[in-house]
């Protein structure tokens, strides 16, 4: 949650015509679905501590960060199962 907040008071330093309150809550809400893979548990807690008045910001940054965190999973996982299918069986030379 830190990080998230000095990163959304970081991006407002690099864009100061946007809100401080916007950059925090859609870069906090970003976060929380990153790391938990709850996009609902993540809006309603971040709403929770953010004003209401940015609640379209958390459920852009809600959703675009929950297809990235899905589309980063998709592709791990079809990098793995190229990998396994490149390696010869064990016990072969």
């Amino acid at each position: 949650m830190f990080a998230s907040v000095a990163l959304g008071l970081a991006v407002n330093l690099v864009f100061p015509g946007i809100p401080v309150a916007v950059t925090v809550a859609a870069t906090m809400a970003g976060a929380l679905v990153a790391a938990l893979k709850a996009p609902l548990f993540a809006a309603l807690f971040t709403l929770a501590l953010v004003q209401i008045e940015t609640s379209a910001a958390v459920a852009v940054a809600v959703v675009a960060s929950a297809l990235l965190t899905a589309l980063l999973a998709l592709r791990a996982a079809r990098r793995a199962a190229d990998q396994a299918q490149t390696l010869p069986p064990e016990g072969t030379s």
